[in-house]
């Protein structure tokens, strides 16, 4: 196939062939008519390129897939450029204009132009749909709607972004590339400081999914719809995010996602962010007041988790999953696990190796599963994943919190899920854990026994669960019973460190006092 490049889309000129023929030219009066139907035909080579290019990755060996991860992971500048006058992009409740000005887009990566950035004068409006967003968004721009302008701003998309700005500027390309540092710097900065390590938690910095991860995801799914992403520094309002994943996941905080495509953020960066708002996407609102439909795409049934503690309170576990996927075609599958806890291997069904994304603990270290094919809707898939902890002092999964007292962090992300604390799964835990302490976990205790150095003992949930927790320790232990309901209740020996501190501080300032 003679595939080409336009303005970073790839089309394949047999295409224009049969979209000329399909038009009777004897209808075309003069030039202009030829203008409109050219037009009209660079667009469509846009949604056709798209379209190709999602089918074509959407079958294509998952090393491929990772070599264009690679690519996606250091977005360099491209030779498009165009100058801005009058220019709209409207994104659902949100409009960007750009009254003068440039764009610079970035390189193509498999075909398709995923990133811009624009110098000069631009504003901003955010109009939520419902009155209670409204509300929110004046607590901060003093009435129902924000309005702002900035000179600066980067824009990274997988949705349909970039072909509306086509459509409105005449792109050209430049002798030489445009500066990679925009883009570099951007995703150094997601990357590095938008993560869940716990420096970032410290600084006050948002959790965002790896972003190359996801625009891989939405380059090989079809039916994703992408997803549009701006980051710029408003005049009044200071530094801003705007977001919408129009079908999927969100991008930002994805542990706090309650299926709204829509959200801003303010930040004020090492120091604090605040969410300003977030909501569903307009058009649903005109059907219910109060839009509601599953966050998740995901639905995992049953997993099966092998855990291990060693005496120095580390874990490591292997978990078999058992998951179904909604009316999509997905290959390329985020999924929640601490990042701290390293992935070594990740297993089909059948025992074939999977391929899969997850970057350093201290990056944007969320996982990413590779199936081989799309997934078929529906259907049930099977995956074994082996993990081990690599923390450090401060980051531990386990934390010794005195003589026989240990706290589990990490409650939601011990063991992987699909991050979507609506999903229900039926669990069964086999642990292995320091034979001189009590280990309780949720659902059923199902068997116990005792070796030289270890505790084994089996649970299982008796109804499906969104968490599944586990602690040990030195416990004291307390059970009473009703009529159908037995309760075992476990308490520490000894107070916590902390508290210890805390009475010995107290005590001093009475004596003191």
């Amino acid at each position: 196939m003679d595939v080409r490049s336009f303005h970073g889309v790839r089309y394949d000129p047999s295409v224009t062939v049969l979209l000329w023929r399909s038009l009777d030219c004897r209808f075309i009066r003069g030039i202009g008519g030829y203008m409109k139907i050219i037009g009209a035909l660079l667009i469509g080579f846009i949604g056709l390129a798209v379209f190709a290019n999602a089918a074509e990755l959407s079958t294509a060996p998952s090393q491929d897939l990772l070599s264009i991860y690679k690519e996606l992971r250091a977005i360099k500048g491209g030779t498009d450029a165009a100058v801005a006058e009058n220019v709209v992009l409207k994104r659902d409740a949100a409009t960007f204009r750009f009254a003068s000005g440039q764009f610079m887009f970035a390189a193509s990566v498999a075909g398709r132009v995923l990133a811009a950035q624009f110098r000069g004068e631009g504003s901003f409006e955010l109009e939520p749909p419902s009155p209670v967003d409204q509300r929110q968004i004046a607590r901060f721009a003093g009435g129902s709607k924000l309005k702002d302008t900035f000179s600066e701003a980067i824009f990274y998309f997988t949705d349909d972004s970039f072909a509306e700005l086509s459509k409105q500027l005449k792109i050209q390309s430049a002798q030489s590339s445009s500066s990679d540092e925009p883009f570099v710097s951007s995703q150094r900065q997601y990357s590095t400081n938008f993560n869940d390590w716990i420096d970032n938690r410290r600084k006050g910095n948002p959790v965002m999914r790896n972003l190359s991860a996801r625009m891989l995801a939405d380059l090989a799914d079809g039916s994703s719809k992408g997803f549009f992403f701006a980051d710029f520094k408003a005049k009044n309002s200071g530094n801003l995010i705007f977001h919408i994943s129009w079908n999927r996941d969100s991008l930002l905080l994805p542990g706090y996602g309650k299926g709204e495509e829509v959200m801003l953020l303010h930040l004020n960066p090492g120091n604090y962010y605040e969410w300003w708002s977030g909501f569903h996407l307009s058009a649903e609102y005109a059907q219910s007041a109060h839009p509601d439909h599953p966050p998740s795409l995901f639905h995992c049934s049953t997993a099966q988790i092998d855990l291990q503690i060693s005496k120095e309170n580390r874990i490591s576990a292997t978990t078999e999953m058992e998951f179904t996927i909604a009316a999509t075609a997905s290959r390329v599958l985020p999924f929640n696990l601490e990042g701290v806890l390293r992935i070594s291997s990740i297993e089909d069904g059948a025992g074939n190796k999977l391929s899969f994304i997850q970057e350093d603990r201290k990056l944007d270290s969320d996982p990413w599963l590779i199936l081989p094919e799309p997934a078929r809707p529906g259907e049930n898939y099977k995956i074994k994943i082996s993990y081990a902890e690599d923390s450090t002092q401060d980051s531990r999964i386990v934390y010794q919190q005195g003589s026989g007292l240990y706290y589990v962090t990490s409650r939601q992300s011990w063991f992987p899920s699909f991050g979507n604390f609506d999903d229900r799964t039926q669990f069964q835990l086999r642990a292995r854990s320091p034979q001189k302490f009590k280990f309780v976990a949720s659902g059923t205790l199902v068997a116990s026994e005792t070796t030289k150095d270890e505790l084994v003992t089996s649970w299982k949930s008796e109804l499906p669960l969104s968490v599944f927790g586990f602690n040990y320790g030195t416990f004291v232990e307390s059970t009473q019973s009703a009529a159908n309901l037995t309760v075992t209740a476990y308490s520490g020996k000894e107070v916590p460190d902390e508290l210890k501190q805390l009475s010995a501080e107290m005590s001093r300032a009475e004596m003191a006092g």
